[in-house]
């Protein structure tokens, strides 16, 4: 018979067969479920991606002001702000979710107050879930890896150079 020890740890539950270990991701579903031998897993594994830089930050809100700068050289006023937001919109992290009508206000104002690049679009009524509204959530780029913010840093510099 196999000996089975089981360590919880980071929402990690890593079980050791023997000399074999299988990570499970901690969900209020799996905490307490049993690992099984009549149940097939599967793990993935995969490269750990680093944060973004606070330089890289730094360089996006560079850009940011340039291209607001260039866009308001007609007389109308663009926030590094508004083209921050665009950026995140055009070439950002988002997911999608659908929300009961009742909290939706609560949820937007929810995600919104995280930061500048939080932002919700709303996509309209979830014809499968009567009474429901599909969110569109775009992250801010304070959670982005480096791969994700040099995505934004390029939708940047594609925007400024033409102007």
């Amino acid at each position: 018979m196999a000996m089975t020890t089981t360590i919880i740890t980071d929402g990690v539950k890593v079980v050791q067969l023997d000399k074999t270990y299988l990570a499970v991701p901690i969900t209020p579903h799996t905490l307490n479920e049993p690992i099984t031998d009549d149940v097939q897993y599967k793990i993935t594994i995969a490269k750990q991606k680093n944060k973004r830089s606070i330089q890289a930050n730094a360089y996006c809100w560079s850009l940011c002001e340039q291209i607001a700068q260039q866009l308001s050289k007609d007389g109308q006023y663009t926030s590094k702000e508004d083209v921050y937001k665009s950026a995140v919109k055009d070439g950002g992290k988002f997911d999608y979710i659908v929300v009961v009508e009742a909290a939706k206000e609560t949820f937007i104002n929810s995600w919104t107050s995280r930061g500048i690049g939080w932002l919700v679009d709303e996509l309209g009524a979830c014809e499968e879930i009567p009474g429901s509204v599909i969110l569109l959530l775009y992250y801010g780029t304070s959670v982005y890896n480096t791969e994700e913010m040099n995505r934004i840093i390029q939708c940047l510099n594609n925007e400024l150079e033409p102007l």
